[in-house]
């Protein structure tokens, strides 16, 4: 036995990991045998890999407590799964679809049975984010498109490249980013962008057009209209019952063909404008108020 001695060094070797070997001050050297803790395993284990792929194969890794001696792990839902080895202390698992899967291990020694763990793993692409500084413009505007979630970007149509893409549509487009981050994960988002805001009035047997923008619009609309004389009307907006909300009076001209209507007052939502004059009301224009 160890003598009743000041110990200078203990030091388990992986050579002879079960067995204990400690020095003492001026007695010698002395080896004992590891007894193991007569206790089944605490189980736990780890995992690393890329989870962005649909076809992604995984490392799991033990590293339960109370030396176990075998290993049962089991993935659920099963479909499209495979484990290489259930029963290894260290397996690799390949998954061929994108989802939602609980992976749980069980360890065991001659002591008994462990406890089961289980962890929780999602198989998703990146979440690329695709935004634009206007969902509903004019013809002839230009819109600012901004991709996040991710390291590249190229957008469709066109083929662009960058996070930040400018385009002015001539119709209404949808838009799509194909994106990857900075693991190699690819994937995609789209977005439309409404081109609208042209109206036409019927006016003394004649057609103009006018154009309202920005649209959406936070508190003030700009209407265009191209008249060859002095003409006086009503700018109206009603909501989408048809009830009158507002209501400004003004006069068009050739030397002024634009003006200003303040809607801060409105209530965030969707609402149609009209131009009347004495003679003749304009088709409604949807408008958006943010």
């Amino acid at each position: 036995g160890l003598p009743n001695t000041p110990v200078m060094d203990m030091e388990i070797s992986p050579i002879s990991p079960t067995k204990i070997t400690i020095a003492t001050f001026g007695r010698g050297v002395y080896q004992a045998d590891i007894v193991p803790s007569p206790l089944p395993p605490v189980s736990a284990f780890n995992f690393g890999g890329i989870t962005c792929s649909a076809t992604s194969t995984l490392a799991f890794n033990d590293i339960s407590t109370n030396s176990p001696t075998s290993w049962s792990w089991s993935v659920t839902p099963a479909t499209g799964v495979t484990i290489n080895t259930p029963s290894s202390q260290n397996p690799s698992i390949s998954f061929s679809n994108f989802g939602t899967y609980s992976v749980s291990m069980k360890a065991n020694n001659g002591f008994g049975a462990g406890s089961l763990t289980t962890k929780t793993l999602t198989l998703a692409p990146p979440v690329i984010g695709a935004s634009s500084t206007a969902s509903f413009i004019c013809s002839g505007q230009s819109v600012i498109l901004i991709g996040s979630g991710a390291s590249t970007y190229t957008w469709q149509p066109g083929n662009l490249n960058g996070a930040v893409v400018g385009y002015t549509p001539v119709a209404t487009q949808i838009y799509t980013v194909t994106a990857t981050d900075a693991l190699g994960c690819i994937g995609s988002s789209t977005l439309s962008v409404i081109v609208g805001c042209t109206g036409v009035i019927a006016y003394s047997n004649s057609e103009f057009t006018y154009n309202v923008f920005p649209n959406p619009t936070y508190d003030k609309l700009n209407i265009i209209i191209n008249v060859d004389k002095p003409t006086d009307f009503d700018i109206e907006i009603t909501d989408v019952s048809g009830k009158l909300i507002l209501k400004q009076g003004t006069r068009f001209s050739a030397d002024k063909t634009e003006n200003q209507f303040n809607v801060s007052s409105l209530s965030n939502g969707v609402y149609f404008l009209k131009l009347v004059s004495s003679e003749v009301a304009s088709q409604a224009i949807k408008i958006i108020k943010q």
